[in-house]
């Protein structure tokens, strides 16, 4: 409660309560809790690098996908710097450009249109990346018409496991799959097609 209100003040506070590690293949055991490794910075975190190897990739993997205090998490990830791991979208929640530098485009598929800096700004509704920010990326996300068609007019989440009883859960889950499959082809034949970028919005 304390962090999602210093957040709400200022997100950078977030640094106070919560330390960024950056787990990468191409980190040595030497980079481990140096910022300046190759890690890349997010402006207001300090970030730290630590190797992701066959010895904690379980851990690593574990604790990306621990809900932040619901779950129990990871504690002292071997060769990466000591304490508890969770989740990181608590800071990284959706995608943020500025630590890959400056050149060239990013491409992006997204499950929506907007991109939200951190896990507790979900809440915030004026908490939004600025345009400025991410005038390089390429967002690819579905229609708002598209996703009002999927079942319960909206992408699964882990809400329905609470909401839903297991055969209509699995069965709505299992339609969304297909259609994925729809957007899949039909942006892969938007790129293939003579004018790639006919009806693309630019925001």
């Amino acid at each position: 409660a304390a962090a999602a209100g210093a957040n709400a003040l200022a997100r950078p506070a977030l640094a106070a309560a919560f330390q960024r590690v950056l787990f990468s293949s191409g980190f040595s055991s030497q980079d481990s809790g140096h910022g300046d490794a190759g890690a890349p910075a997010l402006p207001g975190f300090a970030t730290r690098g630590a190797p992701l190897t066959a010895d904690n990739a379980r851990a690593v993997l574990h604790a990306s996908g621990s809900i932040p205090f619901l779950l129990t998490g990871e504690r002292d990830i071997p060769g990466a710097p000591p304490g508890h791991y969770w989740d990181g979208g608590i800071i990284d929640y959706h995608f943020d450009p500025r630590p890959l530098g400056t050149g060239g485009l990013i491409l992006y598929p997204h499950f929506r249109s907007d991109l939200t800096p951190g896990w507790f700004d979900k809440f915030l509704p004026w908490r939004r990346l600025a345009p400025a920010l991410v005038e390089r990326l390429v967002l690819v996300a579905p229609h708002p018409d598209f996703v009002a068609s999927l079942p319960l007019g909206k992408i699964p989440d882990r809400g329905d496991f609470t909401k839903l009883e297991t055969e209509e859960r699995l069965a709505n889950w299992r339609c969304c799959l297909a259609r994925g499959e729809e957007l899949a082809e039909a942006f892969a034949a938007q790129v293939a097609g003579p004018d790639p970028l006919a009806g693309v919005s630019v925001s």
